[in-house]
């Protein structure tokens, strides 16, 4: 499943024979789409951002598998890192303009979103995020070389420091999820940058002590 520039999209798994689902498209002139993943319901659900920067707000979209598409959140900043808790019942998701992550209620049965409220505010830019399988949020902070992770209470109590400043998701694998894999970027580096930090756009990957969970998955 993929979100394109401008659309969504299905996938072989070694990522070949492309095929777009769907009508729905964004102005591509002004946005693209950002992060995404499935949500527990058997939907896409990925979000906008803009190109350039103090653009038009943003949203977060909703896909069905027989290919409607809704917003879900509107107003947004700068679309980022979304996740959902074990039981349904609670929507994490990072609007990077606004410097935080916030949370949703949830309606368990139809994953309609009802309440928010502020989760934590992490003092940077909340890039990517993935909840493990204890219920905490690990967080990428882009620009700072930290991916932190929150207790369910919103308490930090884990720092992973990288040798690049431009952190930008997290996600578990391995045979037993037990393995953090991190991407990173490096936009807009210059030579000199690039010599500062030759590691900036790699994949990085620890071993956290705490497992994450079976993705969710699309119901195409």
């Amino acid at each position: 499943m993929l979100a394109l520039a401008d659309r969504f999209a299905l996938a072989d798994h070694d990522g070949q024979n492309s095929r777009r689902l769907g009508e729905f498209t964004v102005d591509r002139s002004v946005f693209r789409f950002n992060d995404g993943k499935p949500d527990p319901w058997g939907n896409f659900c990925a979000g906008t951002c803009t190109w350039a920067h103090g653009g038009p707000p943003c949203g977060l979209y909703r896909l069905r598998p027989h290919g409607a598409v809704g917003e879900i959140v509107g107003d947004v900043g700068l679309s980022n890192g979304l996740d959902w808790s074990d039981d349904h019942t609670a929507f994490y998701f990072a609007d990077s303009a606004t410097g935080g992550v916030d949370v949703f209620d949830t309606d368990p049965e139809t994953g309609a979103l009802g309440a928010r409220r502020r989760f934590v505010t992490v003092g940077g830019v909340p890039d990517g995020l993935t909840l493990d399988a204890e219920g905490a949020l690990w967080v990428a902070v882009w620009d700072s070389a930290e991916l932190r992770r929150y207790t369910p209470q919103g308490q930090l109590d884990t720092v992973v420091s990288l040798p690049v400043s431009q952190v930008t998701s997290a996600a578990f694998g391995g045979a037993d999820l037990g393995t953090l894999y991190i991407t990173t970027a490096r936009e807009n580096f210059t030579p000199a940058d690039l010599r500062e930090q030759p590691h900036a756009g790699d994949i990085f990957a620890c071993t956290p002590g705490v497992p994450g969970r079976p993705p969710f998955l699309f119901a195409a």
